[in-house]
């Protein structure tokens, strides 16, 4: 692995913390301090240095997302997850700018109409969110589900994409 760094990024939801290198973007956290940030990706990636020379693109992807200029991302992602969870990522990343699906949705796009439940845990571990929308997934009778980053959060990303901010 190739120059591991990473950066904060000040945000309306909090400070979100990127870690990648010169290939793309591995891990994305919303909040908390960037000690925790650490403890967590230290080992399963390795000790990354502070720079945001090799994330400048995600930066200012996420800078253009936050004024409201950008509705896809580009950023190359390098989530780490099982067989399973990454597919669940490719169909999430899927899923329009300001729009939402089921979890049941999600799965039977997999053609696993029966892993709703099983989605559910997969987006619970996306190592991405964002730039992975999983906050644009809810449950079928339109209540907001989960969000490893807390409800809140996930209502302000779904307000903002709508508009309603």
């Amino acid at each position: 692995m190739a120059n591991l760094s990473y950066t904060s990024f000040p945000s309306p939801i909090g400070t979100l913390w990127l870690l990648g290198d010169s290939r793309g973007l591995m891990r994305l956290k919303i909040g908390g301090t960037e000690e925790d940030f650490l403890q967590e990706v230290v080992g399963p990636y390795g000790p990354p240095s502070p720079s945001s020379l090799s994330l400048r693109l995600p930066l200012s992807e996420l800078e253009a997302y936050f004024e409201g200029r950008l509705r896809h991302f580009s950023t190359p992602l390098f989530p780490r997850g099982t067989a399973f969870q990454r597919r669940v990522w490719e169909v999430v990343k899927e899923i329009p700018y300001g729009e939402v699906i089921s979890y049941g949705e999600v799965a039977s796009r997999m053609g696993h109409p029966r892993s709703a439940r099983a989605v559910g845990l997969a987006l619970a571990a996306n190592p991405l969110p964002i730039f992975i929308p999983c906050h644009r997934v809810v449950r079928a009778d339109g209540g907001l589900g989960g969000f490893s980053s807390g409800l809140e959060v996930k209502r302000w990303l779904l307000g903002f994409e709508r508009g309603d901010l």
